[in-house]
């Protein structure tokens, strides 16, 4: 009886096997890697022939698999701020002061143009954080509800062999999230 029992098992255990078939083969996947990389898109920089061709490219692949086309037949169009040129209209005044361009502070490229009048809060490096063992909070104190938050580049400094809590927060992204 148990010289049946392993072959009954092989055949069992060979049966509850799933597909290992992935519907896309190493050469494929390669063939798509080498093309979209390829120097013909030369680089896929947004606006760029580069670019609509990967994304006809990759809309096509999607199309051919099978995939559901979303958005606009397969296309997702959005605006993208490429090149933003500091104009003779940039200005920053605080009362009667006003700060320099590119020394005292910089417009980014999701700026609005426009003028404000209210005021000016200043939040060190505008950063919050909160970890079990660290927090750091520059808006503690401030109150900044309808007013023009400013805040440093970069953050405070670490001391070598300190251990470095504000790297993942520094990024003018989560600094500008954190101020709204």
């Amino acid at each position: 009886m148990f010289r049946y029992t392993y072959p009954i098992l092989a055949l069992l255990l060979l049966g509850c096997q799933q597909n290992p078939d992935p519907g896309i083969s190493q050469e494929e996947l390669t063939d798509h890697i080498q093309y979209l990389a390829s120097e013909e898109l030369a680089g896929r920089y947004p606006g760029t022939v580069g670019d609509s061709l990967a994304a006809s490219y990759i809309r096509d692949a999607f199309d051919q698999y099978g995939l559901e086309l979303l958005g606009d037949d397969g296309y997702q169009y959005i605006d993208i701020v490429i090149e933003v040129e500091i104009g003779p209209n940039n200005l920053l005044m605080s009362g009667r002061r006003a700060f320099d361009i590119s020394t005292d502070f910089i417009p980014l490229s999701f700026s609005g143009n426009g003028a404000i009048e209210t005021e000016l809060v200043f939040a060190g490096y505008g950063l919050v954080i909160d970890h079990s063992d660290f927090s750091y909070d520059a808006y503690k104190e401030l109150d900044v509800t309808d007013k023009v938050v400013m805040v440093l580049e970069g953050g405070p400094h670490v001391e070598e062999g300190q251990k470095d809590y504000f790297s993942g927060y520094i990024s003018q992204r989560n600094k500008i999230l954190t101020a709204k």
